[in-house]
């Protein structure tokens, strides 16, 4: 078990920064799998995350946000889709086909 002052791997590792304010989230076989943008909402700022075209709500750290873009593609790997079932792998290609032309410097 890894100790509390272990550095350990975070989402936002998995990440491209194609512009600023805007952080694609790649998995291994390069493809994205979900978008976090800086927003204002109520003139506040915020994170709002996006996993596969799907909004998942807004977060008030970047690093919360990413975490439920990463948690909403693990369960939507489960069999079965997991509770996310609207998110069939099938139905991700139109969504990664405008990502990846919307900013050019996904790999």
């Amino acid at each position: 078990m890894p100790r509390d002052d272990q550095p350990r791997w975070h989402p936002l590792l998995a990440a491209v920064e194609p512009e600023p304010g805007v952080w694609v989230l790649i998995d291994t076989l390069q493809k994205p799998y979900g978008v976090v943008t800086i927003v204002r909402v109520d003139g506040h700022v915020r994170f709002r995350a996006e996993h596969v075209g799907n909004l998942l709500g807004y977060a008030t750290t970047l690093r919360a946000a990413v975490e439920r873009v990463h948690s909403a593609e693990l369960r939507s790997l489960l069999p079965g889709g997991g509770p996310n079932e609207y998110v069939t792998r099938p139905s991700r290609a139109p969504w990664i086909e405008e990502i990846t032309a919307r900013y050019r410097t996904c790999p």
